[in-house]
């Protein structure tokens, strides 16, 4: 619910949210950039009972090992860590979120990266068409 990068959420400490403004300051980013991220209710329920270091804890290996684990479980196959931020992106494109301000989500530089990310399903491409239909223009 946040497209974050796994070094961007396992350097998450509770002092980079604003629980008042819902959003969490991004301060290590593959970009050197500073981002701000809008907070989903249910990543504010996550979040809001997790101690001061948060995830900061947990190694990388750790995590990918353990998504894997969970993966196999499900018998789910061709799909990694990494898969969770175009997923997020892909569900923001289906949801009318235009692609510029989902690459500024996912901290991208250039919204070429963006578009790799943006994966169009079959009910986003005929909700695009329907929309030529409905404005009467053949």
């Amino acid at each position: 619910m946040t497209g974050l990068r796994r070094s961007e959420a396992l350097n998450l400490q509770k002092s980079d949210i604003d629980f008042e403004k819902n959003e969490i300051i991004i301060r290590r980013t593959k970009t050197k950039l500073l981002r701000f991220i809008p907070l989903h209710p249910k990543a504010i329920s996550i979040l809001i009972n997790q101690g001061e270091k948060i995830f900061t804890e947990l190694r990388k290996d750790y995590v990918t090992k353990k998504f894997v684990s969970y993966l196999k479980a499900s018998e789910l196959s061709d799909l990694n860590l990494h898969s969770l931020r175009h997923t997020f992106a892909t569900n923001l494109i289906a949801k009318g979120v235009d692609i510029y301000t989902v690459s500024r989500l996912l901290g991208h530089t250039d919204i070429k990266t963006t578009m790799v990310y943006a994966k169009v399903n079959t009910a986003t491409l005929q909700s695009a068409i329907a929309k030529l239909k409905l404005a009467n223009h053949y």
